[in-house]
């Protein structure tokens, strides 16, 4: 009787199967799983009935499925396909987490809540943590667990210099291997050092293996122009609506990624830097040269730079140290340094895994307006870190925490710091994931946009700020070079992507994930554009979740502050504080066409404008100090065009959903 039991349910998991035409990865709702749970539970004590049952289910020609479902309570309409088929859109690169929140809209808010404190938790954690929270969240059916394979290692530098070398297959140069011995390393620094390159060496060959599919053309193809998939004909970004002919070609090309070896990778390395990171945490004086070497003597100046297979090992002393390079590891011992070159960018080759570690100092991170710096990884991993300081990172395009066909970390540990880039960092990622994680300090993040916690296809980009008093401040109108964004800023947790002008023909790509998550502090949010503070375009999500302090959030030109248009997903938390959301046209929670727009402000006493009596005060006050005079019914007409319309929990167009 079991056995028939046992056959049974795998008859009936085949008829589930068969009927539900969703990629294999999509999920059924809660009452769906109550209602089959139900039912197995009850088997037992049914087991005439389901004899019965399986003879009709047998003799019943005409619809088995219907039957199949009716025994667990489901009627084949709860199978439901996405929104997007009703509008006649073919997508591709699809992502479950975005299917799961448009078919339940609440879903969306306990995820953004519940993701937002997991990445702080695991931010306190370590760079592994944080990373394992975005891994599945980008796919969740996916096992990234790694194995540590420092276990199996015993030696010293030298010794894992050596390993390197031989896993990468090139002979190890036994000059260097004596010059490693006869450098003075203290035997604790020296043994970390080690596990460090160990680590670093396994972790590349891993990533080296995800790319080993793609041709040469292909791999050019991506990596020569890698902001292709956004600026494919010329620099202009018109993402409202274009040809998608060179985004299907990326899409053909990094379906021979193996993202799940890259990642890997990426969480092996991050592995290993915690553990680095924790054995410097651990000296009673990181600036003490004794704990470094074993005369206890100050080191000043370059110390090593050892070529190696996967790139230069590169050891710098405890001066203000002035670096241009780019070396597969560089580990700067003190100082107030600057950082001129392409640091910590795993791009130069397919494959490359880069890190960067500044242990003290106030140091300038400046890459001038030159791209892929600072945290990026385009066709590979690169990894900043930054312990304490003041510091300033200064950069150009792909930068400060950004994973293009890739994975890019930048995580700064103390001090009062300040980001400007140009487009595309910050925590951004498009078939990748990009981090930018501060834990402290009043910062400024400045940026000309897609970034700040931008997702596009893909991908997930996050910007995670523990503590301080922080500015996010996005300007799409200062960009004077080589790409120039569109109307809108795609900032601040927010998510895109492409669709094409006739979709009922051409392919349109699903977007991404974007979360801007801050803990604590009163911040200020800035956007000269829209699609930005927790907003998305086009099937994605975009995420921001700020949990206390008083808050004030202006997207200047609206369609900001929670905005979603065309099958996309908005949300936007504030826990604490007396906050000001202040904003033009759709803006705070507005859902255009079969969307959905959640904006959740939990305490305080905050202020929802602009209201009128602001706004003509504002116009008076300027008019004045331009030395001229508006009349009533002109003033009327400024106003007007100032106030926020179409705004807080509005909703547009067909099946369009405001909270």
């Amino acid at each position: 009787m079991l056995f028939r039991v046992f056959v049974l349910i795998q008859l009936l998991a085949i008829f589930l199967f068969t009927a539900c035409d969703v990629d294999k990865t999509g999920e059924t709702n809660k009452k769906q799983s109550s209602l089959a749970a139900k039912s197995i539970s009850n088997i037992a004590s049914d087991l005439p009935l389901i004899k019965a049952e399986t003879a009709k289910i047998v003799q019943n020609e005409k619809n088995p499925i219907d039957h199949a479902l009716s025994l667990v309570g489901l009627k084949r309409s709860q199978l439901s396909r996405p929104l997007y088929h009703e509008e006649g859109y073919r997508m591709m690169c699809r992502i479950p987490l975005i299917d799961q929140v448009s078919k339940s809209p609440f879903y969306l808010h306990y995820w953004a809540d519940e993701t937002s404190s997991k990445m702080q938790k695991a931010a306190e954690k370590g760079l592994y943590h944080a990373l394992a929270v975005m891994a599945k969240t980008i796919n969740g059916g996916v096992n990234y667990e790694v194995t540590d394979s420092t276990r199996t290692f015993e030696g010293n530098f030298a010794k894992a210099y050596h390993c390197l070398c031989k896993k990468h297959g090139t002979k190890p140069n036994y000059s260097i291997v004596e010059t490693i011995e006869n450098a003075g390393l203290s035997p604790l620094f020296d043994k970390h050092l080690a596990l460090l390159v160990f680590s670093l060496s396994e972790a590349s060959f891993m990533a080296k293996q995800a790319f080993s599919r793609l041709t040469k053309t292909e791999l050019s193809f991506l990596s020569d122009r890698p902001e292709r998939f956004f600026f494919p004909n010329d620099n202009q970004f018109n993402f409202l609506t274009a040809p998608t002919h060179v985004q299907e070609k990326v899409v053909s090309i990094t379906r021979k990624i193996d993202f799940v070896k890259l990642l890997r990778s990426a969480l092996l390395i991050s592995k290993a830097t915690d553990r680095f990171l924790d054995y410097l945490r651990s000296l009673d004086n990181s600036e003490n040269p004794a704990h470094y070497f074993r005369d206890g003597m100050k080191r000043t100046g370059l110390l090593m730079d050892l070529p190696s297979p996967i790139g230069r090992i590169v050891v710098l002393g405890q001066n203000d140290d002035v670096y241009a390079g780019n070396g597969a590891l560089v580990i700067d011992l003190g100082g107030d340094d600057r950082y001129t070159g392409p640091i910590a960018v795993g791009h130069l080759v397919p494959g490359r895994v880069a890190i960067a570690i500044d242990i003290t100092g106030n140091d300038i991170y400046d890459a001038g307006k030159k791209p892929f710096s600072q945290g990026c990884g385009c066709l590979g991993v690169g990894i900043l870190v930054d312990i304490s300081g003041d510091d300033k990172y200064l950069a150009g395009d792909m930068a400060q925490g950004c994973g293009i066909y890739g994975i890019g970390l930048l995580t700064d540990l103390g001090g009062k710091d300040t980001y400007t880039m140009g487009l595309m960092g910050q925590g951004f990622g498009v078939f990748g994931l990009g981090l930018l994680l501060d834990t402290n300090g009043d910062d400024r993040y400045v940026i000309t946009g897609l970034g700040q916690g931008t997702g596009s296809t893909m991908g997930y980009g996050c910007l995670c700020d523990l503590s301080g008093n922080d500015k996010y401040l996005a300007n799409r109108n200062t960009r004077r070079g080589h790409l120039i964004p569109d109307e809108w800023c795609h900032v601040q947790g927010s998510g895109l992507s492409i669709r094409s002008p006739d979709w009922i023909k051409r392919f349109s790509l699903y977007g991404g994930i974007g979360l801007l998550t801050d803990k604590t502090g009163n911040d200020l949010y800035f956007a000269s554009d829209g699609n930005c503070m927790g907003s998305s375009y086009f099937m994605s999500i975009g995420s921001l979740v700020d949990h206390e302090g008083n808050d004030i959030y202006i997207p200047k030109n609206g369609y900001g502050l929670c905005y979603a248009v065309h099958l996309s997903n908005a949300i936007l938390i504030d826990r604490k504080g007396n906050d000001l959301y202040f904003g033009g046209t759709h803006t705070g929670g507005v859902a255009s066409d079969r969307s959905i727009a959640i904006f959740v402000d939990y305490s305080g006493d905050d202020t929802y404008g602009p209201s009128e009596e602001y706004v003509r005060k504002m116009i008076k006050t300027k008019a004045d100090k331009e030395g001229h005079k508006l009349s009533e019914i002109k003033l009327k007409d400024r106003i007007q065009q100032k106030m926020a319309d179409v705004s807080f929990a509005s909703a547009l167009k067909p099946k369009g959903l405001s909270f």
